[in-house]
């Protein structure tokens, strides 16, 4: 291949790759806004993961 179909190629490819993000997010495949998530048993993820020491002490000392 020469260098002008090597640019052709290239232009395609990244036409290609432009036209595919528009028609993903143009058509909503992806579900719009955020969510948030809460966890099944948050009692128990709260005593499965208890805070490290120095969490401790820093929230201790913010102002309320």
């Amino acid at each position: 291949m020469d260098i002008p179909n090597q640019l052709l190629v290239i232009a395609g490819l990244i036409g290609l790759a432009v036209a595919l993000t528009f028609a993903i997010f143009h058509w909503s495949k992806f579900e719009e806004g955020y969510e948030k998530g809460e966890c099944a048993d948050p009692e128990r993820v709260a005593r499965d993961n208890p805070p490290d020491e120095w969490s401790k002490s820093h929230w201790a000392n913010l102002p309320h």
